[in-house]
């Protein structure tokens, strides 16, 4: 089933994995120094890019009659497609990108598309946060699976955030201007702080062993 499932989240995760891709393959600016950044990166962003076409793609075919299109409705823009929502995000995203980015490839488009990369995955969870708000009006229930899944999404940016603080120096320019670190860690902490109401109520259901609840009346965004 694909209740509760925010397909603009994964056309944001699908953009952030090509456009990681598309820097990676090119260059090793920001790859580790060790074996691991001759594949293993490479495996993992590939293998992940694949799982999220192929879960849009079973949201949009096996799956589609369970789609709730209706409440997926984060970015609605006059005169385009629903599902063009996620471009409230990627084009924002890109265009900071372009103007704030570190230059350890060398390469302008490189740069940028991993730069943007890391913008995008900071917000990529708000179409599904978004979702849950609007499910909150008829059913306080969240999948078990969909919830632990957005869970994992959290968890896994403090690990994040928790590298880029002892890292964040590396995105340093030239001149030793730190500014494209401080953003890159800005987006890590507006991204816990954009996910603090669902960890405390996931926590909450852990916690009594029950299936996660929405409030009623609560908003996430």
């Amino acid at each position: 089933s694909a209740a509760g499932v925010s397909a603009k989240s994964l056309h944001c995760y699908t953009f952030v994995f090509a456009a990681r891709l598309c820097s990676i393959l090119r260059h090793e600016g920001y790859l580790p120094y060790d074996r691991s950044g001759d594949w293993l990166y490479h495996c993992v962003e590939g293998a992940s890019l694949l799982a999220t076409l192929v879960a849009i793609f079973l949201v949009h075919s096996t799956y589609n009659l369970s789609y709730e299109e209706n409440n997926d409705s984060f970015g609605a823009i006059p005169f385009l497609p629903s599902s063009f929502g996620s471009l409230c995000i990627i084009i924002p995203c890109f265009i900071l990108a372009a103007l704030f980015h570190p230059s350890l490839n060398r390469d302008w488009f490189s740069d940028v598309t991993w730069t943007c990369s890391i913008y995008t995955e900071s917000f990529a969870v708000l179409p599904q946060l978004f979702l849950f708000q609007k499910q909150a009006s008829y059913s306080a229930t969240v999948e078990p699976l969909i919830g632990h899944f957005v869970a994992a999404l959290g968890f896994s940016r403090i690990v994040e955030m928790a590298f880029w603080m002892s890292s964040f120096t590396e995105l340093s320019d030239r001149y030793g201007n730190r500014h494209v670190g401080f953003l890159v860690l800005i987006c890590q902490i507006v991204h816990l702080i954009i996910m603090g109401d669902f960890f405390y109520f996931y926590l909450s259901s852990i916690k009594r062993g029950l299936p996660m609840q929405l409030p009623s009346h609560h908003s996430y965004v």
